[in-house]
């Protein structure tokens, strides 16, 4: 009996009866609109592509992550971190809320999916903690390539393109600025290859 192969991105556009584009948009984190981000969503749900559901998810959750840490280490409102919240996740707004005013934000999520990325390097302060998303994000993503003819591959190469140019921007702004080479290489991600 032959395997049923995997949706492509073209898929998941039809049955989310949305353009191409805007699944694009979805599978790279870039905002739309939570009505689309949802069709999109389900569509990868009902044709059964678990990478693309995931990857939403995990884009979602870290990027709530970095904005709560963010906001608490500028100490801004909690209202700016509700009208922060990316939607999507598996980290519900109550349980980035709690973190937000518990003393111990790591305490909190420690349970959580992303436990051991939150307790590992949370409270060693913003940009050690921003790698680390960013490296955890890669770190989904690196099977990717080897799954051909469905969305997986796309997605890990937008992601691998937009570190590459984000690593090129750290050096560049480190260079400008004389900081060490030590420094620069701590600071830079994870390579998709």
């Amino acid at each position: 009996m032959p395997q049923k192969s995997l949706p492509t991105m073209k898929d998941v556009a039809q049955e989310a009866g949305v353009a191409l584009g805007t699944v694009s948009k979805v599978f790279n984190g870039i905002p739309v609109g939570d009505s689309y981000r949802l069709r999109v969503e389900a569509a990868a749900k009902k044709l059964g592509n678990e990478f693309v559901i995931k990857y939403i998810r995990r884009l979602a959750d870290v990027t709530n992550l970095k904005t709560l840490l963010r906001i608490r280490e500028t100490r801004r409102s909690e209202q700016e971190l509700l009208e922060s919240i990316v939607p999507g996740g598996d980290l519900d707004t109550e349980m980035l809320l709690r973190a937000f005013k518990s003393d111990s934000a790591t305490a909190v999520l420690k349970d959580t999916a992303h436990g051991v990325l939150c307790e590992s390097y949370m409270d060693q302060g913003f940009t050690v903690f921003e790698k680390a998303c960013d490296d955890y994000l890669m770190d989904f993503v690196k099977d990717a390539k080897y799954k051909t003819l469905t969305p997986e591959p796309v997605v890990a190469y937008i992601l691998a393109k937009e570190t590459e140019a984000k690593c090129v921007r750290i050096i560049m702004t480190c260079k400008l600025h004389d900081i060490d080479e030590e420094t620069i290489k701590e600071r830079v991600r994870e390579a998709y290859v």
